[in-house]
């Protein structure tokens, strides 16, 4: 789902349009306050969002998001006028789109949102000397979206992350 900040209707349903193309569902408001509100509670996968709005500005709403534990891994895409790419990316915007952007700009930003956000395979190493333990921790972090690799000590298998 992606939670669409936008103060102007016709930028706004233009988004709304795209995301929807590509598959996405689609959250809107026009204001910072809301937007806050509705990342805690719907708990969307991206945010894109307009730094100008009629309550506040979307470099406080990014602020927010990026201080609370609960929110800060929710990609934000900075949309505005505005030229400051840097200001955003150093404050942890995702990506940036400048206005007015083209369709194939907007659609090529939110492929990178959708790609960005697509659920990928972690692997982890577990180094234990404790068999028992070694189990406990694999069995507790068992499940689809990550694979565990068990290991007695470091130099007991060597450490190659891209072989597996």
């Amino acid at each position: 789902m992606l939670l669409i900040v936008e103060d102007d209707p016709h930028y706004a349903r233009i988004m709304v349009d795209l995301a929807h193309d590509s598959g996405l569902k689609v959250l809107v408001t026009q204001r910072g306050a809301d937007a806050l509100a509705l990342v805690r509670e719907y708990q969307p996968s991206a945010v894109s969002l307009d730094v100008f709005l009629p309550d506040m500005l979307g470099w406080s709403v990014l602020s927010q998001l990026k201080q609370d534990a609960a929110t800060r891994h929710i990609p934000v895409q900075i949309v505005t006028m505005d030229e400051d790419r840097q200001h955003g990316l150093a404050r942890g915007a995702f990506s940036f789109v400048t206005k007015p952007a083209t369709k194939d700009g907007l659609e090529n930003a939110l492929a990178r949102i959708k790609d960005y956000t697509r659920p990928r395979r972690k692997r982890l190493l577990v180094i234990e000397d404790s068999a028992a333990e070694r189990l406990s921790i694999t069995q507790l972090l068992g499940h689809d979206a990550a694979s565990s690799r068990p290991t007695r000590t470091r130099s007991s298998t060597p450490w190659r992350a891209a072989s597996w």
